[in-house]
This record gives C-alpha cells, sequence and structure tokens, in this order.
C-alpha cells in the first residue's frame, strides 16, 4: 500500500496536480505519511521530487513534507540548514526540532552548517530538545589544565559531535579542542561559576578526537552526529 501510494504522490506532484496544502493534509494520514515516507527514502524518486521544478515546489510548500525529506535525503537537509529563517522555525517548535535531532541525516546537516549551529545557539527550546538526547561526559582534573583526550567516542578520530553545552561544580577555566575546520560557532575557551546553567550557553560544531582542558570537575553536552 505504501508503494502504491509513494507513486500516487509522485505521479501528482510530478504533474502539477497535488498543492502543498493537500499534501500536508495527506500527510496527517497513515496511509499518506508512510507512502511520503517511502517517496523521500527512495533515491530513484526523492532526486526527481528534489529536481523537478514542479514537484519541488509542491512538496516545499508543506511544512511536514519539508521535514520528513530532510530527515531521509541529505541535499534537501543540507539546503534547509543553510537557511536561517528555516532552521529558526525547525528549532523554536519542539516537534520539529525533536524530528531534526532523530534523523543522522539532519544531525550531519547541523553539523555542517554554521547558519543551522547558530539558530540552535539562539534557541531556547532548540537546545532544552538537544540537551534532551544528549550524552554526557564528565571529566575531573582539579588543580591542573593539562591537555586531555576524551574516551571514545568523544575521543574517536572523525567522529562528530554537536556540542551544546558545558557547565562546572565549581569556578573553572575549560578548554575544549575539537571544534570543526571552517567553522565560526562556539566557544572554545571560558571560565565558568558553579550551577547547570552554563550548560546552555554553547554550541560548536565538535570533530573527533576531542580534547579538553579544565581545572575543575565539568560536564560537557554533546549530541552524537
Amino acid at each position: 500500500m505504501s508503494m502504491i501510494t509513494a507513486h500516487r504522490i509522485t505521479s501528482a506532484l510530478l504533474g502539477g496536480s497535488m498543492s502543498s496544502s493537500q499534501l500536508e493534509t495527506l500527510l496527517g494520514t497513515p496511509e499518506g505519511l508512510a507512502g511520503w515516507k517511502l517517496c523521500a527514502a527512495t533515491n530513484s524518486i526523492n532526486k526527481l521530487l528534489y529536481t523537478d521544478g514542479m514537484a519541488r515546489a509542491g512538496w516545499m510548500g508543506s511544512t511536514k513534507a519539508n521535514d520528513i525529506m530532510a530527515t531521509l535525503h541529505a541535499p534537501a537537509a543540507a539546503e534547509m540548514a543553510a537557511n536561517s529563517t528555516t532552521m529558526e522555525s525547525i528549532f523554536n517548535t519542539a516537534a520539529r526540532a525533536d524530528l531534526w535531532f532523530s534523523s543522522t541525516v539532519t544531525r550531519n546537516a547541523i553539523w555542517g552548517s554554521d547558519t543551522a549551529l547558530t539558530a540552535l545557539m539562539s534557541s531556547t527550546t532548540g537546545k532544552a530538545r538537544a540537551r534532551a538526547c544528549a550524552k554526557y561526559a564528565l571529566r575531573s582534573k582539579p588543580g591542573k589544565f593539562a591537555e586531555v583526550v576524551f574516551d571514545a567516542p568523544l575521543g574517536t578520530p572523525g567522529a562528530k559531535f554537536i556540542l551544546i553545552g558545558w557547565s562546572t561544580s565549581s569556578f573553572a577555566t575549560i578548554e575544549i579542542i575539537g571544534r570543526r575546520e571552517g567553522s565560526q560557532v562556539g566557544q572554545q575557551v571560558a571560565t565558568l561559576s558553579s550551577g547547570v546553567t552554563a550548560a546552555f550557553d554553547n554550541v560548536m560544531a565538535l570533530l573527533g578526537p576531542v580534547k579538553f582542558k579544565a581545572n575543575a570537575i565539568c560536564y560537557l553536552g554533546a549530541v552524537e552526529v
């Protein structure tokens, strides 16, 4: 049934007989949602829908269709991640942010885009949703400020992470080494007072092996890409 629905959606979009609002309504049904996910996940179909002007205009006018396509089709995710208005809307809407953080494809698009990272930095909702799925690493080097490589997976060469915050149990200086080359988003060094609120104050694309320096117990929140 999903395959039949996918073909019907594809034909309608290519022929211009399905509007964005009609597609949005269809995606509110189990059959329509399954069909569109199949469209987005099938290379021969998603490339056609992405490159055909009429079809593209049809599905891009639907927020639901956009987000689902992005989670399953890297070019769509990259294009959306480069648009500041789009990313602000995504991160300021909890359900959309959750969907984007649920997919490796869209997490990778966020990681690779300073536009997306900047939008995330400015969004309280987006950071909260990112923090909800983050893995925390705890390191303690009281009285020292030597460079240390994180254990795996943060310390694994080539591993990708989105830093979504840091905090400390006491007054401390923290330095994170491993920001994605070419990225300008995020603070690499900071002196923090104690308190978990500091965990919301930094966003950065990290590329392993990630290293750190700290002179007290510090907490790092990062979403694995």
